[in-house]
This record gives C-alpha cells, sequence and structure tokens, in this order.
C-alpha cells in the first residue's frame, strides 16, 4: 500500500502494526532413515622376523537419507522436473547412491631394536552420512515444509499489505503465486 505512515524505525514501525517483513512456516517432522553397511578382509604378512605387513581392505556403502512416509521431493537440474518417491529412477532416497567405496588399507611394522619399534599406516576413509545443516533434507522440500516470506517493496508500503489490525493474510498454500520459495536439491557425483 503507498503512502502507508510508515516511519522507518523498526521498533516504532513493529509497535504501529507496519510489518516490513512477514514469515510464515509450518511444523515439518521428518522421520528420516538409512541403511549402511560395511566389511572388511585383513591379513598380516611376516615379511622377515623384523619387518611384518598389514593388508586389508575395507568395502562401505549407504543409502541416502530417505523418509519413513516418503514425504521428499526433488529437482531434476537438467529438466527443471521435481520428482517423489513415486516416480524417481533412484528408489525412494531419490538420489543414486555411490556403490564404490573399495578402502584399501596398509600398516608397517619395523622392529629397530629389541626395545624400540616403528609403525606406519595408511587408510582410506569416506563419509557416508554428510549432515551439515539441511541441505540434504530432501523432507525439506514444498509441498511438505513451506516457508512463505514476504518483504514489503519499499519503505513506504508494509508486508504484502500486511496490518496487524486486520490480520496475518499469508497462507501455508505452496501453490505459485502465494509464495515465494526456492526448491532446494541434492545429487551425487
Amino acid at each position: 500500500m503507498t503512502g502507508a505512515p510508515v516511519t522507518g524505525i523498526g521498533l516504532a514501525d513493529f509497535l504501529l502494526g507496519y510489518p516490513q517483513q512477514a514469515q510464515l512456516t509450518n511444523l515439518a517432522i521428518v522421520d528420516a532413515r538409512l541403511k549402511m553397511f560395511s566389511g572388511f578382509f585383513q591379513d598380516d604378512w611376516k615379511v622377515t622376523p623384523k619387518f611384518t605387513m598389514n593388508l586389508g581392505i575395507r568395502y562401505d556403502f549407504a543409502t541416502w537419507p530417505y523418509e519413513g512416509l516418503n514425504r521428499l521431493t526433488n529437482l531434476d537440474p537438467t529438466t527443471g522436473l521435481k520428482f517423489t518417491p513415486a516416480n524417481s529412477r533412484f528408489g525412494k532416497s531419490l538420489v543414486r547412491p555411490d556403490k564404490n567405496n573399495f578402502a584399501p588399507r596398509l600398516g608397517l611394522v619395523y622392529q629397530l631394536t629389541s626395545k624400540t619399534v616403528v609403525r606406519a599406516g595408511y587408510g582410506r576413509f569416506f563419509m557416508l552420512f554428510e549432515r551439515a545443516g539441511s541441505e540434504d533434507q530432501l523432507a525439506l522440500n514444498l509441498p511438505y515444509l513451506v516457508n512463505n516470506v514476504v518483504t514489503a517493496a519499499n519503505s513506504n508500503s508494509t508486508a504484502n499489505n500486511i496490518r496487524l489490525q486486520t490480520g496475518f493474510n499469508l497462507s501455508l498454500d505452496p501453490k505459485p503465486g502465494q509464495c515465494h520459495h526456492q526448491f532446494g536439491f541434492a545429487q551425487s557425483s
């Protein structure tokens, strides 16, 4: 609404009922699940009486997180289309899992003297569950999580023409035009 009596002072505008920004978000509870499988083989080889090698290999597999009630949405960045567990070519987690996590292990032990032993080792490890923030939580996408945020177009108007005396006019309906949102997506390389 042009010409609204906005003071430009945040606290004063709040007390007078002229919001510059408004946000409405639903409560989204996620039932995230995943499966992890690992196995390894190793053997000690005594090369000489003073030198021993430990050789091994480990395999790790983990599904991407999936949601207990299949409430996931992902975006195909090449087509711009969204997909869910019902139409995903990758199963109910919506992301192709990494199946080549073979990790070699090598241990070396050398006895310098009867009281001194030198040890060295090498191993490759895989981070199977990367959980930093909510970027990889596909259940926190529309329509399961709605986050409507509106901001005043300029300093002479209120957010979405909201007045505290007339009520909050944002909706949790995720239809286009009703909210401003950005679809997050995850993809594996």
